[in-house]
């Protein structure tokens, strides 16, 4: 058997959505410290985040998958920053032969 670790819930009032605010603090107190564990856990009551805070394209992606992304992206950017690097060497020296075969 399996045992949830979390959940949703929906809310349909103002009045339910402020009492689960509340439940935290609510069960600190002696009278209702019997509704604190439900099946031997502790129940910790928080608010979602938004929706829109979340990227929902980008969930179907495993950690592995992303890491080797990174992987491909940053030998892309190595070899890309390599050839600029030659570029920019190949220029300069050949800018300083012709300015040396080349005096004013």
């Amino acid at each position: 058997m399996q045992t949830p670790v979390a959940c949703f819930m929906t809310l349909e009032t103002e009045e339910g959505k402020c009492r689960a605010d509340l439940y935290n603090e609510t069960v600190e107190m002696e009278d209702f410290a019997h509704y604190k564990t439900f099946l031997g856990s502790e129940i910790d009551v928080g608010g979602a985040s938004e929706p829109t805070d979340i990227i929902w394209e980008n969930r179907h992606f495993t950690p592995q998958k992303r890491f080797m992304r990174t992987l491909i992206v940053s030998g892309i950017v190595f070899c890309m920053l390599c050839v600029s690097f030659a570029f920019i060497y190949t220029a300069q020296k050949t800018s300083l032969a012709m300015k040396q075969k080349y005096p004013k």
